[in-house]
């Protein structure tokens, strides 16, 4: 390729105006390659995205390149009859993950390759990872909080491998985030309790922002205060039983959340609390029909003009908005705030929901309240 003469590279380019990263993939392969347009089968999501530091000034201008790894699937005959196209490159070749993996077997390649790589298969062909790396990555269990602060645990124990657990998980954002924060520290022991104490801090600042809103609500009865909410996580959890312990007469409504049954979770934890458990479909009749006042719902990535959350979160939060009275919030912490203009790899549990259908979206540092601007995907 011209940048990198004589290096082996994959298929790239710069994402253009208006593109999302997959949308530049398809591109590419089009310009670059003879594979038809309707057998071009990207798989999604991509990997998480990894930053490339050029060692030259020469060399991108002595910029980071922010990379959008892709797995592509090509069929045997369109590789049987794969041609290049235009002038980036001067030679191909298919090569085994083995041969791929040992990197010098067939010649030098460009930088952050083979990262991009096992990025783009979230480790799939990762054999150096410990096995209790392996076991926190197949944890669906615990929340995006709890997972950040045990990939810090592992960090500070294997920190050779702490790019590689962040993006074993590139949905949990505050995993990337705080791994990002100990890769640029220098991955200092020291930094490691006062990493986990932030993730602490921020999400206990983050329930007592959300109590504060939540007790200001409107009620529709005096008398009673009915919210309702559709996924689980500690920081909710913990706002749900602090404002429980202060008001007998909260009342709590959860969604059972399926397919993973999250709500119904949620409702265990805050027992011996008055809480509901019912099935989705009834939770947005009742919230079409009034019956609750708060609608409230966490995140696991903060963006500028949307967040991301369990499916279902959008179909939920637009009956509330549509039915009128209801005061719609998401709580979340600062540790979610996405540093990219895309949204981060999604596994197939969550979605992506406008901002503007919430009323307050509380996170400190800074409080975003929005108002009746127009509302699009």
């Amino acid at each position: 390729m011209p940048t990198f003469p004589s290096h082996w590279g994959g298929i790239s380019g710069s994402i253009d105006k208006g593109e999302t990263p997959i949308q530049a993939v398809q591109r590419e392969l089009l310009e670059e390659t003879n594979l038809p347009q309707n057998s071009i089968r990207v798989e999604e999501p991509g990997g998480l995205y990894l930053d490339i530091k050029s060692s030259s000034s020469a060399l991108f201008g002595g910029r980071t390149i922010r990379v959008y790894p892709f797995r592509i699937h090509i069929t045997p005959e369109d590789r049987a009859g794969f041609e290049l196209r235009g002038n980036e490159h001067d030679a191909y070749k298919f090569v085994s993950v083995r041969e791929f993996r040992k990197e010098d077997g067939f010649g030098p390649t460009v930088p952050g390759l083979v990262d991009a790589f096992h990025h783009s298969t979230f480790g799939k062909y990762l054999d150096t990872l410990p096995k209790d790396v392996r076991d926190w990555e197949e944890n669906r269990v615990d929340g995006a909080a709890s997972l950040a602060r045990s990939a810090m645990d592992l960090a500070g124990r294997y920190p050779e491998h702490s790019q590689s657990i962040s993006m074993l998980r590139p949905s949990m954002v505050p995993i990337v985030n705080v791994l990002n924060k100990f890769e640029q520290g220098g991955k200092r022991p020291q930094d490691i309790d006062r990493l986990v104490d932030s993730l602490r801090e921020e999400s206990e600042r983050c329930v007592s922002m959300g109590v504060d809103v939540i007790r200001k609500a409107k009620r529709r009865d005096p008398r009673r205060l009915a919210i309702a909410t559709f996924s689980r996580s500690s920081t909710m959890r913990s706002i749900l039983s602090q404002i429980q312990a202060d008001d007998e007469s909260v009342e709590v409504i959860c969604g059972r959340s399926t397919p993973g049954n999250e709500g119904q979770m949620m409702a265990n934890d805050l027992l011996p609390h008055p809480v509901t458990c019912v099935d989705d479909s009834d939770l947005e009749k009742q919230t079409r029909n009034g019956k609750i006042d708060v609608l409230v719902v966490g995140s696991d990535c903060i963006m500028e003009n949307h967040i991301v959350n369990k499916v279902g979160t959008r179909k939920l939060v637009t009956a509330a908005k549509e039915q009128g009275s209801i005061t719609i919030l998401c709580c979340s912490d600062r540790w979610k705030i996405w540093d990219d203009i895309f949204p981060p790899p999604l596994e197939d549990i969550f979605e992506v929901v406008p901002i503007c259908l919430f009323d307050r979206i509380v996170v400190p540092l800074p409080i975003q309240e929005m108002g009746d601007e127009s509302c699009s995907s």
